[in-house]
């Protein structure tokens, strides 16, 4: 008699608790991010998407902050992409700048005759202009460089992000619980916050 009562009540009360707390609680999150955050997020360029919704810098941020390496990789990521675009745009600037500084160092360089050709004697403003270039090729090739890392590294935080919710089954703000034989392959109850 006392196997079927507690029989019973175990079915009563897994059925309340099933029907009753398997809601999403409510956080500090929009209640459309909340019902999306099960989803794995994807990139697209440099923006984050769950399925189609287009997530801003802060909800993306949100469902980062289940894990601080998150955070600190999207950061990274996030800042190598902003040096990557000024040094792209001060490289830009410093070699257009060089350019003309070297072909007006040339025009104005002397010219003597030897052996009945032509030669120049560049002076040191086509050399400066010259340097100047270099300078700026060596800022955009850092600035491609700083770009394809730090997108890379944004990229590596979504798939670790997907791979955090595939392993824990955390879900941000919600509430969860498995009874039964568990993923260890014991049995027993397992709740998530």
């Amino acid at each position: 008699m006392k196997t079927v009562v507690l029989g019973t009540f175990l079915i009563f009360f897994c059925s309340l608790f099933n029907t009753g707390l398997s809601q999403p609680v409510q956080g500090q999150g929009s209640d459309n991010l909340l019902q999306q955050n099960r989803k794995p997020m994807r990139m697209s360029g440099s923006k984050f998407y769950i399925e189609d919704r287009l997530l801003s810098k802060t909800e993306a941020l949100e469902l980062l902050s289940i894990s601080p390496d998150l955070i600190k990789s999207y950061e990274k990521g996030s800042s190598l992409k902003r040096t990557g675009t000024f040094l792209l745009v001060g490289g830009i600037v410093v070699i257009s700048g060089g350019i003309p500084v070297a072909i007006w160092g040339g025009v104005t360089s002397p010219t003597y005759e030897f052996l009945g050709t032509t030669r120049i004697d560049y002076n040191g403003l086509y050399y400066a202009g010259l340097a100047i270039a270099a300078v700026g090729e060596l800022m955009i090739d850092g600035a491609i460089v700083c770009k394809i890392v730090g997108k890379s590294q944004l990229r590596k935080t979504v798939a670790n992000y997907n791979q955090i919710l595939k392993q824990t089954g955390s879900r941000n703000g919600e509430f969860e619980y498995q009874l039964g034989l568990l993923d260890n392959g014991m049995f027993g109850l397992k709740l998530t916050f």
